[in-house]
Order: C-alpha cells, then structure tokens, then sequence
C-alpha cells in the first residue's frame, strides 16, 4: 500500500525512489511518476548499482584470507597448526590482503575482476600451476612498490599487458595456468592497480575479455 511520509514523499514500488508529491498525495505519484520514462531510468540505474555493488562484495570475499584450522583432539587439547592447502587450482589462489585493506576503486573494474576471478575458479583440476618460466611471472609476488610516487601505473604497465594479452585465442591458452606464477598472481597485480592505483575497468576491459575467452575454451 502506497503511503505518503511525513516530509512529503512516496517511495516507488518499482524504482525504490523517493518521490515527492505535493498537496496531491498519492494521486499525484500516480499521475507523474508511476509508470513514466523517468522510473524506468531509475530502476535501471538501481538495477546496475545493486549488480556492481554485489560484484564488490564477491570481490571482496574473495581476496579475504582462507585458512583451514584443525578442531583440536581429546589427547592434545591445543589447537592443531593449521594445514596447509593443497596444490592445485582450488588452493586459491591470492594471498592474504591485510585485514585494514578494504576494496575501493572504478566498480566496473571491480566487477570485472570479479568475473575474471570466477573465470579462473571455473578451470578443471587438471589446468596445473605455472612455473618460474611462465610468461605471467612477472606480475607474481607482491606488487607493493611496484610503481614509484609520480609513476603513471597505466602508462608503465599498459604496453607489458598489451604485448601478453593483445594476441590471438590460440596463443593466450598457453597462458591459461594457474597459481602465483600465472593466473593468480595476475589476477592479485590487476586488483592492487584498481585498488591502489585508480586503474579503470574501461581500460582493463579489452584485454581480460579476450583472456576469459581463452580460459572458456580450455
């Protein structure tokens, strides 16, 4: 039931707006604002803030620490050392982000990072960690640092990424590996640029699209 607040307004069923309606009351939402043009561009730009906001909040569980504690036994009543994770592809991925670090930035580019990380969570058990000479290394590790005071990062990493990821379906699977070495540790530097380095989606866009189509395809 439509009812009119005490500062005048009425909150649309469909757009989730507050609407103000004069001395006509709800009449008056009935005749201007439901149904028109303006309500749908409402409940359509709700609809991509609640979609972008959702993909942050899967962002941001998924960069939060995984650790797997051991109940303690009957003879030894102190907790176990927690064991560590196997190696493989569901050991994911990401270290540990510092517990004060929250996820800010473009929200394309966290939503874009969240379905590049879906993406990789997705590839079968048989895909197998990168090693030391896979050509995603050098984004492994922590990229702390990484980017001087007055350093540009788009301007210094651009042209490394393009000269990676630029290239036809048949060469990026061969990119199409997991761990620190690989996928993962892309994945963490992509993060620390949208994070820390206002690093946009609509820049990221082009080259993680044609690499989650490699990884579709494995």
């Amino acid at each position: 039931m439509l009812t009119v607040d005490d500062d005048g307004h009425v909150l649309c069923p469909d757009c989730q707006t507050r609407v103000r309606t004069g001395n006509g009351g709800v009449q008056n939402f009935l005749q201007w604002h439901c149904g028109t043009a303006q309500c749908a561009t409402n409940k359509k730009k709700k609809e991509i803030h609640d979609g972008l906001e959702k993909a942050k909040e899967n962002l941001k569980k998924w960069f939060q620490p995984h650790t797997c504690v051991v109940p303690p036994t009957v003879s030894a009543p102190a907790l176990v050392t927690p064991a560590p994770l196997p190696s493989s592809s569901t050991s994911l991925f990401i270290p540990p982000i510092p517990p004060s670090h929250t996820l800010s930035g473009c929200l394309i580019g966290i939503a874009l990072l969240c379905k590049f990380c879906m993406c990789i969570e997705a590839l079968p058990h048989d895909v197998g960690d990168a090693d030391e000479y896979h050509p995603l290394v050098q984004f492994a590790g922590d990229p702390m640092g990484c980017i001087e005071e007055n350093e540009d990062a788009w301007e210094k990493f651009d042209r490394p990424l393009n000269m990676l990821l630029q290239k036809p379906q048949d060469e990026l699977k061969h990119l199409v590996q997991v761990g620190e070495n690989g996928l993962i540790g892309l994945c963490h530097f992509l993060e620390y640029l949208v994070t820390y380095h206002q690093v946009t989606g609509y820049l990221l866009k082009g080259k993680l699209e044609q690499l989650m189509c490699a990884i579709d395809e494995v």
